[in-house]
């Protein structure tokens, strides 16, 4: 770290038999994470956003598989999003089988309250030395974790070990004078992180969740580990608290209504691809498993006999605005309403809704009794989508029935809702209707 916030600043100060305690601690836990990761031949259900042919699946599914990890409450990894300081203290402390700690009635962080979510976790990590937080008192637990601090913290949990610094730097943007050299050519020498192909280590750079997997899995897992073949999510699990995916853009279970605008509310979808398979899909983009499942969903139609094209899908806030005032002016505001959302409350910013059409029933109501139309609404939660403004309640949604209109929710919720009979995402997850804007 460094004077622009990278830094702890403040001198670490632990005593040999605090380091050894740590390092026993660690082999304990290790030894036991091994045993607990055992490979399976059976296909596992795994994490929506890391198929088995992701580059790192071997190592999310043994971060997974120890209880490092449990991922999101939506099945997902998110492997490309930036790992926080508090989410690294509680992989840390699981990973070293989650021992005991005291926990003062008092935070030794400024900004990290007695009721903080990962308390114990960042506790365990003052008292271990790992970290000794900011000169200014404060730990910042939702910043990302910089690789050079991860460098510095796997280096302490280690319980430093005896280790020459080169004399010269194995990366062409570290020098002998930067801080944190040691730990971070340790990392190198441990085979915990090879660095860029460029020659470069990028110690300032943000850690993604799937790099924080494979250092982790180099330093702690096991050699001969066999991830479980790859099945993709389908099971819906009603003890899960999703209470706040519903909530959280990234989600697919977030839920967009007249009442619940998104947050940003001028949020950008991070994966947007074009529809690939699926007439008028080209020139048409969705989060990319959307995207995959639409595709699939068109392949098993046309196996029927039937074909859907996408008439509409990702519309960014400005692009909404433009439209829900065209519709306004032409129509007024009131019934625009009616079939149109305001910028930052449509489903379609998120990249997960998509009008479909058929031949000669585009955007309108007789593609529900088309041909095609009905097979949607038979299978498409077999492909995570639902139609998301079913007929018959405008009082719930907020909008007219529109057959045309698809939601990608999961397959797991999709088919949920199906075997239910529950049709809008308001009564599944009992948030209250939203006819109106508040």
């Amino acid at each position: 770290m460094h004077s622009a916030g990278v830094v702890e600043t403040r001198r670490l100060r632990v005593g040999v038999s605090r380091v050894v305690a740590v390092l026993a601690m660690a082999v304990v836990a290790v030894t036991s994470i091994v045993a607990a990761a055992a490979p399976s031949s059976a296909a596992t259900e795994g994490f929506r956003d890391v198929t088995g042919k992701h580059q790192f699946y071997r190592e999310i599914s043994w971060l997974s598989s120890s209880g490092i990890t449990t991922g999101y409450a939506d099945n997902s990894f998110r492997p490309a999003n930036k790992v926080s300081r508090e989410a690294f203290a509680a992989y840390l402390y699981r990973l070293a089988g989650k021992p005991p700690v005291r926990l003062p009635s008092r935070s030794p962080f400024r900004d990290v309250g007695v009721s903080a979510l990962f308390y114990r976790e960042i506790v365990w990590l003052a008292q271990q030395g790992i970290t000794t937080g900011w000169a200014d008192g404060s730990f910042r637990p939702k910043e990302p974790i910089t690789r050079d601090a991860m460098a510095a913290f796997l280096y302490r949990f280690e319980g430093r070990p005896s280790f020459a610094a080169p004399a010269r730097s194995p990366f062409k943007d570290v020098t002998r004078a930067t801080k944190f050299y040691k730990e971070i050519t340790w990392m190198r020498a441990s085979g915990r992180s090879t660095g860029w192909s460029d020659g470069t280590y990028r110690p300032y750079a943000s850690t993604t969740r799937e790099a924080t997997a494979a250092f982790l899995f180099r330093g702690y897992g096991p050699r001969g580990y066999t991830a479980p073949a790859y099945a993709p999510p389908t099971t819906w699990d009603p003890d899960r608290d999703v209470s706040r995916m519903l909530s959280d853009p990234e989600s697919v279970l977030v839920v967009v209504n007249k009442r619940r605008p998104l947050d940003p509310i001028r949020y950008v979808p991070p994966d947007l691809v074009s529809v690939s398979g699926v007439p008028g899909g080209s020139n048409h983009r969705l989060r990319r498993e959307a995207a995959q499942q639409l595709t699939a969903m068109s392949r098993a139609a046309k196996s029927n006999g039937l074909s859907f094209s996408v008439s509409s899908s990702y519309r960014s806030y400005s692009y909404q605005a433009g439209l829900f005032r065209n519709y306004s002016n032409r129509f007024g505001v009131a019934s625009a309403e009616r079939f149109s959302a305001r910028p930052g409350h449509s489903e379609h910013q998120t990249g997960l809704g998509v009008d479909v059409s058929s031949t000669g029933c585009t955007i309108s109501g007789c593609f529900g009794t088309s041909a095609v139309g009905r097979w949607v609404a038979r299978h498409a939660h077999e492909y995570g989508y639902i139609v998301r403004y079913p007929e018959g309640k405008t009082h719930v949604t907020g909008y007219i029935y529109e057959p045309w209109h698809l939601r990608y929710v999961g397959v797991e919720l999709a088919s949920e809702m199906r075997a239910r009979g529950v049709t809008t995402l308001e009564e599944f997850f009992g948030l209250g209707s939203a006819p109106t804007y508040r």
